[in-house]
């Protein structure tokens, strides 16, 4: 297992030059409390060392700080009944996030399901980004389905969306 030091200077080499800058200690404070309750100790490290977001799976993690930003994401879903302390910081796109809680947890939200808690840790899953897993496969158990082609009305075979890998999210 790699240290949190060895880690961080992986996902330096690999973001440099790729990402956004990282945020000053001010301004993850500035989110903590925006946030009412505080980063995963990694992710935040992560925020403060490696970039203000785009690393990652997914469309890359959301900024800390800024329009669109996981304080500003997760205060909108908040008005929606999103559930306290889960942070939507990976966007997949079709409503589907992979979060990070405040032990630093995945967990998979998607608006077919309750939170699911993946195996995956930040660390772990940063490492599985960096190594070149597939994380929605990890994530998700996909199908497939025939369903009528609309322009030639003949069947085809195509994959769908299964469901979310892994176990309910103890949200306390």
């Amino acid at each position: 297992m790699l240290e949190d030091d060895d880690l961080i200077g992986l996902l330096r080499s690999r973001t440099e030059g790729k990402c956004r800058p990282p945020v000053s200690l001010a301004a993850l404070k500035q989110a903590e409390e925006g946030l009412g309750m505080p980063l995963d100790p990694f992710l935040g490290r992560v925020y403060l060392e490696i970039s203000d977001g785009g690393f990652g799976p997914g469309y890359g993690a959301r900024p800390l700080v800024g329009v669109e930003s996981v304080v500003s994401t997760y205060a909108d879903f908040r008005v929606g009944g999103w559930p306290t302390r889960l942070l939507p910081v990976w966007d997949w796109g079709d409503a589907i996030w992979s979060c990070v809680d405040p032990h630093g947890h995945v967990v998979t939200m998607d608006d077919v399901g309750p939170p699911t808690q993946t195996d995956f840790t930040t660390r772990t899953w940063l490492r599985a980004w960096l190594d070149g897993v597939n994380l929605w496969e990890e994530i998700y158990d996909d199908k497939e389905a025939t369903i009528l082609n609309p322009f030639t009305r003949k069947p085809i075979v195509t994959k769908v969306r299964g469901t979310a890998r892994g176990r309910p999210w103890p949200s306390s």
